[in-house]
């Protein structure tokens, strides 16, 4: 399975910074997964990063509220800040940024890292 980056992504990714992707459609645990970085030219386009799905986590986002639920779990402040570094945002100003309306969806992860 194909996952699609803007190529803003790409130094997370390939630097291995970037553990776990926020989407809204789940994937099977085993799913072998290439994430491939688009930038504006389609020759561009490549992968780089393959590896499985070890896990998938439910996350609820309130940017209003500046709250992050997991598996109806609400984060503490300091856990929000890993989520965000975790999925490759620099800081957290930039993942309310990206996240600025209510979004549910799933965490897919392929490291051991949980919340």
């Amino acid at each position: 399975m194909n996952i699609n980056y803007k190529k803003e992504m790409e130094r997370a990714l390939a630097s291995g910074v970037k553990l776990h992707t926020i989407r809204q459609k789940p994937i099977a645990v085993g799913t072998m997964m290439n994430h491939i970085v688009y930038p504006y030219h389609k020759k561009e386009r490549r992968c780089v990063l393959s590896n499985f799905c070890t896990a998938i986590q439910n996350i609820s986002i309130d940017p209003d509220a500046r709250v992050i639920f997991v598996d109806g779990k609400e984060q503490s402040k300091s856990d929000m800040e890993k989520l965000a570094k975790n999925d490759g945002f620099e800081t957290m100003d930039d993942f309310w940024t990206f996240f600025n309306e209510p979004y549910q969806g799933m965490i897919i992860h392929w490291t051991n890292t949980k919340y």
